[in-house]
């Protein structure tokens, strides 16, 4: 076995939650339910971290980026999560 860089899973963790970058979700106009956009804000509230969240509603053209406050930490847990909710080509981390 050859390695070369080893980490301790600690580490591991606090390099990707300190990462940076912009999670873009597109609303489309079905998801546009006051419910629907609540349950997005518990799925991304569980995740906090240091990466911008900008939303585009599809109907309107409307891009907001959301308050420091609502960034997150894009594990591969909340990506799943919010590909199940609103569709793997509506969740695109740059």
């Amino acid at each position: 076995m050859i390695v070369d860089d080893a980490v301790e899973f600690q580490t591991a963790i606090r390099r990707i939650e300190k990462q940076t970058g912009t999670l873009y979700l597109k609303i489309e106009k079905s998801m546009e339910d006051i419910n629907k956009l609540q349950e997005l804000k518990e799925i991304l509230k569980d995740s906090k971290g240091n990466t911008d969240v900008v939303l585009f509603y599809e109907s309107s053209r409307r891009t907001i980026r959301l308050k420091q406050e609502h960034r997150v930490s894009p594990t591969a847990g909340l990506l799943k999560k919010l590909s199940a909710f609103l569709g793997e080509k509506n969740v695109v981390l740059k």
